[in-house]
């Protein structure tokens, strides 16, 4: 986007409506305002702050969103032009999350470094089932899961749901599920498959108008989730 452009829609932005007074009677009129300039600030957001650059693309819509929402409602004239509000509030939220990325990254790694040799690598469900056949261990492990995938966004659980049905298929199919509660698991994706051939990845990827690289990275972070619930002595198989 050319320098010229992103001047004029800061313009935009500084200039719009919504961050005027509104009589009670303007309802209709502010509701439409602010969805431009929503817009507008995730247009200015993709120019200063590409999600190409973040490896988390759900935590990057949500501290860009929460930025917006939290902006829109805390301005005041006094606090100087929007924009510049607005991009200081943005940057100081992205340089958190990242310095408590850091931090989780660091804890992590130091935690694979100490633990044993014969723990799951990253709890990867086919190691899970080949070789714990304990149905209690299977449900221990089922229990980790929904403890992780409920605290999920919910934006995102759907296409999660089938994406973590796909990876446990077999097992799952194997195995006796007597309680049907569990949220992360697509019960009508299980009996729709279960016998006939699944769908690939990118199949799966496309049905959900997402792209394949995001299932495999969303795949690893909540892998990266799920293994320190496993590993500890709690839930230890």
């Amino acid at each position: 986007m050319p320098k010229s452009a992103i001047l004029e829609l800061e313009q935009q932005i500084n200039t719009s409506p919504f961050l005027n007074t509104f009589n009670e009677n303007m309802e209709a009129v502010r509701d439409k305002e602010k969805a431009k300039l929503v817009r507008n600030l995730w247009n200015l957001s993709q120019y200063y702050w590409p999600k190409d650059k973040f490896n988390d693309e759900d935590d990057y819509h949500s501290i860009i969103n929460d930025t917006i929402l939290r902006c829109m409602k805390r301005y005041q004239p006094e606090k100087g032009i929007f924009t510049n509000y607005f991009k200081n509030q943005a940057k100081f939220a992205i340089r958190n999350w990242i310095r408590e990325n850091h931090k989780k990254d660091k804890r992590e790694k130091n935690y694979i470094k100490t633990s044993s040799n014969d723990e799951f690598d990253q709890g990867h469900p086919k190691e899970v089932f080949e070789n714990k056949k304990s149905d209690y261990k299977i449900t221990q492990y089922l229990d980790i899961i929904e403890q992780a995938f409920i605290k999920k966004q919910e934006r995102v659980k759907p296409w999660l749901r089938t994406l973590w049905t796909l990876l446990c298929f077999d097992g799952l199919i194997e195995t006796i599920i007597l309680d049907k509660s569990y949220s992360w698991i697509d019960y009508d994706f299980l009996e729709k498959y279960r016998k006939t051939r699944k769908p690939t990845q990118r199949k799966l990827a496309f049905e959900h108008g997402r792209k394949e690289q995001d299932l495999s990275r969303s795949k690893k972070q909540f892998q990266k989730i799920i293994s320190p619930l496993i590993k500890t002595p709690k839930s230890r198989f």
